[in-house]
């Protein structure tokens, strides 16, 4: 880990997607997600920490969510004990997995991260707001390497606004994504898995101490991403915080 990261560990599961307001009760589902769930992945060895997050901005009749495990190394996202609770979902989980079908999720390396310099001495951290956008490349594709060099300079210059606190790149393992997106909790939940095994989800995450966070802040990066191609442009998910479990 780079002594510049608010973060706790080098490699991360993060899983993200909609549901429908009309046909999921909501308090249900984030009761069974905040006190049985997190709880749960978090004693897994190797979990280190936990972190909800809402959409502000998702249509009015859904609401997105993003849920971001910190993990020891990449892989505990596809260990014996992990498996384990993935392959014998409990009787939360059956409930409320189906309602989580549009979800997508995405076991990562940290490839780059970086904390703006008054926080640097904190252990570790997380913003009110959390700005996430994906990209999908080829995995030959040089580009994405060659993002942490065009990241450094642009966070520098969105320092500027006091409410960004620290930058995150994270690149997909497809091979680690694979068994738990195959395991019986989400194949029984449907979740959405990428079938375009050709592709390589790089995710840039920005945390924000203030709740809303700043799209006007994010235009640096935006403008690095959306250069990738025209196909590529990059667009920016808003999430507020909702809670944190370690």
């Amino acid at each position: 880990m780079s002594e510049k990261s608010l973060l706790v560990g080098p490699a991360a599961l993060l899983v993200w997607g909609s549901v429908d307001k009309t046909q999921v009760a909501e308090a249900a589902l984030n009761a069974w997600w905040t006190n049985e769930h997190l709880p749960e992945r978090l004693s897994i060895p190797g979990f280190q920490r936990a972190r909800r997050y809402i959409c502000q901005n998702d249509p009015q009749q859904s609401t997105k969510y993003l849920t971001f495990y910190e993990v020891s190394k990449l892989d505990v996202l596809t260990s014996e004990a992990y498996m384990d609770k993935l392959n014998n979902p409990t009787a939360g989980t059956k409930q409320h997995i189906p309602t989580l079908a549009t979800m997508q999720r995405a076991a990562c390396r940290l490839v780059y991260s970086e904390t703006r310099s008054e926080l640097r001495s904190i252990r570790s951290g997380g913003g009110c707001a959390l700005a996430m956008s994906v990209v999908s490349l080829p995995p030959d594709d040089q580009a994405g390497n060659k993002l942490p060099a065009e990241l450094s300079p642009a966070f520098k210059e969105m320092e500027s606004d006091r409410s960004v606190m620290a930058l995150h790149l994270f690149r997909e393992d497809v091979a680690a994504t694979a068994p738990g997106s195959q395991s019986q909790s989400y194949i029984y939940g449907n979740l959405q898995q990428n079938q375009r095994v050709e592709t390589v989800k790089w995710i840039v995450l920005v945390e924000f101490s203030q709740p809303g966070g700043s799209q006007t802040a994010l235009r640096p990066i935006i403008d690095i991403l959306s250069r990738l191609t025209d196909e590529r442009v990059a667009a920016f998910d808003m999430y507020d915080f909702m809670c944190s479990a370690e």
